[in-house]
């Protein structure tokens, strides 16, 4: 019987090789990981605020304040008032964001390509992760 670490440790490895591939990606667009999740999300959810934010990413208000404030002086966000609620503001995407989020999506989708690339049975190696990952979430 193979070494029962062997497999979480393999695990493991490739996911810090996929974390590298995709920080250098978003590198080269100047971005991080969070901006990166932040962006995909309000593209996902147009008008959605920053309390949506906050749980997505498992941050503090003030630490998503400061990224927001990040994406918006750089044109890749904007914060509207929201009609029925005075205080909450709406987060969308500018043309700029739209843009930047369609690169983010082709720099995972590359990192896809080159997993499934190296799998013969994509659909029943999914299934088998979903699995694991179902059994440490109990």
């Amino acid at each position: 019987m193979k070494d029962r670490n062997s497999v979480s440790s393999l695990i493991h490895q490739i996911a810090k090789l996929e974390e590298g591939l995709i920080n250098q990606q978003l590198r080269e667009l100047n971005l991080n990981v969070d901006q990166a999740h932040t962006l995909r999300y309000i593209g996902d959810h147009p008008g959605t605020n920053q309390r949506a934010i906050t749980i997505i990413l498992g941050r503090s208000a003030a630490s998503v304040s400061n990224l927001l404030k990040g994406l918006e002086t750089r044109n890749l966000i904007e914060k509207k008032f929201n009609p029925d609620n005075d205080r909450e503001k709406q987060l969308t995407l500018t043309p700029n964001g739209k843009e930047t989020v369609t690169a983010v999506k082709g720099a995972f989708d590359v990192l896809d390509e080159k997993v499934d690339a190296a799998l013969l049975a994509t659909d029943a190696i999914y299934d088998q992760l979903t699995q694991i990952y179902q059994q440490l979430k109990e």
